[in-house]
């Protein structure tokens, strides 16, 4: 993300959490526990879909997480 914005990796960062209040990262994770929780509410999804399609791999991993 750095790159693309024509950023330092540290000047990204910390503009990053200027305005988001998180990392990179920690936000990278909420935005997928935040679809996942969508796809559990209002989808018959088995939690191993629902692992693929949010970026969490397997069920175990996002079992893990969530």
């Amino acid at each position: 993300m750095a790159d693309h914005s024509r950023l330092s990796r540290r000047t990204f960062i910390r503009h990053f959490v200027r305005e988001t209040g998180m990392p990179p990262m920690h936000w990278v994770a909420r935005q997928r526990i935040l679809g996942a929780r969508r796809h559990l509410e209002s989808s018959d999804w088995s939690v191993e879909r629902i692992a693929g399609a949010t970026g969490f791999g397997t069920a175990a991993n996002f079992r893990n997480i969530f």
